[in-house]
């Protein structure tokens, strides 16, 4: 438990942050680096693998304590990663197990859980979609389908991948999942496209001749939907899939991009952000059992819950 009064030494503990850092992404990363050496009671930091210089953050787990699953939250999350590393390319196995900003493991977090228990995984996602879900179907994590080139011609993977039943009928939905990380600078001319220009003219999801259809800031966004819409298509299911965005409530960014993506769509509705507040409150109150309900809380401490690591970001900001 944090001492009502933290000294420099203490201060120490939780560990260096990244230089010139600013906004959201510095509270953030500051936030997980007391988380870890607080709640998980890890006294020491390892440092990042970046491309040119390995830098000690407080956010970094040590490559033990990466090894011993400290960055997922409940069994069902780490048993994900373990699956979803046995099916191939699709996973960072350094920085989804070592970087605690991640949004790989923010993912796995929320939807392991989810994916173990369906039933607790159709109340949540009936409420997230305002469908009257029978039952999820499927939930696939990093999902990279196999026919994807054919689909829509690029390599995009997306975060997540849902569907269900309603009656006789499916619905689907794409999930892309943000924190701290920027939205892909990958960039591909979609109006150029002949897979994506046949999406566009079978399903009227967009228009690609207006100027916004070559912004660069949604460019991510249309190609994970389009990945959801082609698979629609593939597997002739009427209803077009949602798309929906996890996203931190402080971030920003998101809100905006979300704005033009929305304004390139024909159906507005069909992209849903979901502040991960929101997310972790529902899972709270649709939970089945006592042991879901302490996760949800759980999410919300490590990655809302700002107010805890408070006294200690005054006193950082006090020293830098």
């Amino acid at each position: 438990m944090q001492p009502s009064q933290l000294t420099r030494t203490e201060l120490q503990h939780i560990g260096p942050q990244r230089p010139g850092e600013s906004g959201f992404a510095a509270r953030a990363r500051f936030h997980q680096s007391w988380y870890r050496y607080y709640v998980l009671g890890l006294r020491d930091y390892g440092v990042t693998s970046h491309h040119t210089a390995n830098r000690p953050l407080g956010c970094i787990l040590t490559s033990d304590d990466a090894a011993e699953g400290y960055n997922f939250l409940s069994d069902a999350a780490k048993k994900l990663y373990s699956d979803r590393r046995k099916q191939g390319w699709g996973i960072d196995p350094v920085r989804t197990t070592s970087n605690m900003t991640s949004s790989q493991a923010l993912t796995l977090n929320i939807l392991g859980p989810l994916q173990a228990d369906t039933q607790w995984a159709t109340r949540v996602f009936a409420a997230l979609l305002g469908e009257n879900l029978d039952t999820v179907d499927q939930l696939l994590v990093e999902y990279d389908p196999p026919d994807k080139l054919n689909l829509t011609g690029d390599r995009t993977i997306i975060d997540g991948w849902i569907t269900g039943k309603v009656g006789g009928s499916y619905v689907s939905a794409v999930i892309e999942v943000k924190y701290i990380d920027r939205f892909s600078s990958r960039y591909i001319d979609i109006t150029t496209r002949p897979q994506y220009r046949q999406l566009a003219d079978s399903t009227g999801s967009w228009d690609l001749d207006v100027d916004l259809a070559k912004n660069r800031a949604i460019n991510q966004l249309v190609r994970c939907h389009g990945i959801g819409i082609a698979m629609t298509l593939r597997d002739q299911h009427e209803s077009m899939p949602k798309l929906l965005i996890f996203h931190h409530p402080e971030d920003p960014r998101t809100g905006t991009i979300v704005h033009l993506y929305k304004k390139l769509l024909r159906d507005p509705e069909a992209c849903i952000p979901i502040s991960l507040d929101t997310l972790f409150n529902l899972m709270r109150r649709l939970a089945l059992y006592e042991e879901q309900r302490q996760l949800a809380a759980t999410l919300t401490s490590r990655y809302i819950s700002h107010g805890l690591s408070e006294e200690a970001w005054r006193l950082h900001r006090a020293h830098k």
